[in-house]
Formats: structure tokens, sequence, C-alpha cells
């Protein structure tokens, strides 16, 4: 399944292998030539392989890239991954596991770098954490009045 947010740029020669479900938030940049790999096309096992199997369940994963993301050109993205809100990837880098949001990574295998510091970004941070807050504090006094009920 590929679920593609708003205000989504995908540049030439990008491929998509979606292996379960690759998820595109709003804002999201990707450069040209990306490469997503939700699966790797074939199974690890040569014989399973020469007899033209499918991948192994193991072999396939979700990709997802949070909202304001960019991913410079030339990055690859494996299988299992999420890479958080406002991460940008330096070009060619590999990313094999997670990354938080609000950072520089680069690198073969993609490391962070450092964070990102910008007004904007932190207001956004400091909005959705409120929101989050509000939400837990509603259902927990929703559950304090269910019990006196």
């Amino acid at each position: 399944m590929l679920i593609v947010g708003n205000n989504v740029g995908i540049s030439w020669q990008t491929t998509i292998a979606v292996g379960s479900k690759v998820v595109l938030g709003d804002n999201v940049r990707m450069g040209g030539r990306c490469f997503l790999a939700g699966y790797p096309g074939h199974p690890l096992d040569p014989v399973a392989r020469a007899k033209g199997l499918p991948d192994t369940d193991d072999q396939v994963g979700d990709i997802i890239l949070e909202q304001d993301v960019w991913l410079g050109s030339g990055v690859t993205v494996m299988k299992g991954v999420t890479i958080g809100a406002g991460t940008v990837v330096a070009t060619a880098s590999v990313v094999t596991h997670d990354l938080p949001a609000g950072v520089i990574a680069g690198g073969m295998p993609a490391k962070v770098i450092k964070a990102i510091s910008c007004p904007e970004q932190a207001a956004a941070e400091k909005e959705a954490l409120l929101r989050k807050e509000s939400r837990t504090e509603s259902r927990e006094q929703l559950l304090t009045e269910e019990d006196v009920a």
C-alpha cells in the first residue's frame, strides 16, 4: 500500500518499491534517483532464488517518511525504516535504521550528524506536544468522570 500526503515532491528517476506499506507524509521532498526499498526482489536462499520464489516475509517491511522529511538526491531507504518529521537526509546516504525527528543525517549507513534548530519547527513540535497532552488529559478526565458515575 502506498500512502502519499499533501504537497509531496518526488523527483525524476525515483523508485518506490512497496514491500508492505510506504507512507510519505505531508510536505515530503525526495531528490532525484532516490530508492525506497521495501523489499529486495529475491529471496536470500540461492535455491529459492533459482526457482524464482518470492521474497520471504522477513525481507519485506514498511517505510515511513513523516511530514517535512527531505531526502537528498540518490538516497536509499531500506525496509523497516521510519524517518522522523523534519529530518533531512544527505545526498547518496543509505538509511538502514530509524532516524529521529528534526535532525540532519548522512552516510552509509546514515547516522545523525546534528539536530536542526529552527524556530518554526520548534513551535510546531511544541504545538504537537501540547495537543497530545491535551488529548491525554481529556481521556484521563473522561475516565475519572466515568468512574464517578
